[in-house]
C-alpha cells in the first residue's frame, strides 16, 4: 500500500473581528486548529485584539497559540506583525476570513517568504 509523506503545516488561521461570543467562525477557527494539531501540524489563530479571556482558554487549553496582529497604522502595523508571525512559527500557509480590505496587506505580509494563502 502507498502511503504519502505529508509536508508539516504550519497554519495561521487569521480572523478580522473581535469576537465576544463563540460563533460559528470561532467554532471553525477552534475545530479547524485542534484537528491540525492533532495530525501533528502547528497551528495558530490571529485576532486584531486578543479574545475575551474566556475564549483565549478555549484556545489555549487545545494548543493554540493565539495571536494579534494590529490593523493600526493603515494596515503598515499588521503587515509587521503577520512577516514577524510568519518568521517565527515557520508559517507556510495563511487562512484568512473577512480581509477583504487588508487583502493588500497579506499580499505584502507574504512576499518573499513561502507561505501561501
Amino acid at each position: 500500500m502507498f502511503k504519502i509523506k505529508m509536508k508539516k503545516l504550519s497554519v495561521l488561521t487569521l480572523i478580522y473581528i473581535n469576537p465576544n461570543k463563540l460563533g460559528a467562525l470561532e467554532e471553525y477557527a477552534l475545530s479547524l486548529s485542534t484537528e491540525l494539531i492533532r495530525r501533528g501540524h502547528f497551528a495558530a489563530v490571529g485576532f486584531q485584539e486578543y479574545p475575551p479571556p474566556w475564549l483565549m482558554e478555549k484556545f489555549d487549553s487545545s494548543g493554540i497559540e493565539v495571536l494579534k496582529l494590529s490593523l493600526s497604522n493603515g494596515g503598515f502595523q499588521f503587515i509587521r506583525d503577520l512577516r514577524k508571525a510568519i518568521r517565527k512559527y515557520g508559517i507556510n500557509l495563511v487562512h484568512a476570513t473577512f480581509y477583504d480590505t487588508y487583502s493588500l496587506s497579506l499580499i505584502i505580509a507574504t512576499l518573499g517568504s513561502s507561505c501561501t494563502l
